[in-house]
């Protein structure tokens, strides 16, 4: 649920113009009682990978999250640099002789970008699949990558209707039209060849009527596409 700050910041928005209503889907006990007062903050929700591989792209340490209004846990900040480690895009250096030191913390180990790193800062997905990305195109990997990619930082594509004897159906022809007749079924590929089929209906312009029939979201599909077309621009 979003906080009471949320809920009266929207409320205010119906009478911009004119005197209006808002309605808000909680009831008046759960907003006094179990809501929260102000939103989290980002920075203690939200991955600090992305965040973190900027800050040392940038120069900084690790130890200037320390500094922020709202700092996050130091086990959140030491487990997004032990990813980034794992991922190659960070590894240890030497502290130059000149660094400005932008925190009261003593840094024990001083980190630098790699080169790898450099590349996945500029991606716009998470940094995992972003080297997933990253390679792929190093090494002339199928498109299939890049699809699987885009869709794992959206959602899935695939409808999911709230009755239950139509989500049987779409799940029959999920199963029948996407995943391949011989070897093993693959989510990741299915994903990739409703992609491919919904683009096909696109440039024949009837991407809504295959859609409809397929249970795919056409919408979903569209910001994919969006977001293939970004990594690939980034590459």
């Amino acid at each position: 649920f979003i906080s009471k700050a949320e809920v009266l910041q929207r409320k205010g928005r119906a009478g911009r113009v004119r005197d209006g209503f808002g309605f808000t889907l909680l009831t008046q006990n759960r907003f006094q009682l179990r809501l929260q007062a102000m939103p989290t903050p980002e920075i203690l929700r939200c991955s600090l990978m992305e965040l973190m591989l900027s800050v040392l792209s940038s120069g900084l340490q690790p130890s200037c999250f320390s500094e922020a209004l709202d700092p996050p846990p130091k086990s959140r900040v030491d487990q997004a640099v032990t990813t980034l480690r794992a991922t190659g895009a960070v590894e240890e250096g030497v502290r130059p002789a000149d660094a400005v030191r932008w925190s009261r913390e003593e840094e024990e180990t001083w980190f630098v970008i790699t080169p790898v790193g450099q590349c996945l800062a500029r991606l716009p997905c998470d940094v995992r699949l972003g080297k997933m990305v990253l390679y792929a195109a190093l090494f002339g990997g199928v498109e299939a990558v890049w699809t699987v990619a885009a869709t794992l930082t959206h959602r899935s594509p695939l409808a999911s209707p709230f009755s239950e004897s139509k989500r049987a159906q779409a799940r029959a022809v999920h199963c029948a039209e996407l995943l391949p007749k011989a070897g093993p079924p693959s989510d990741h590929l299915a994903l990739h060849t409703a992609y491919v089929k919904w683009d096909e209906a696109r440039k024949n312009r009837v991407a809504e009527s295959f859609c409809k029939k397929s249970w795919l979201n056409n919408q979903v599909l569209q910001t994919i596409r969006d977001i293939r077309n970004n990594f690939l621009e980034s590459l």
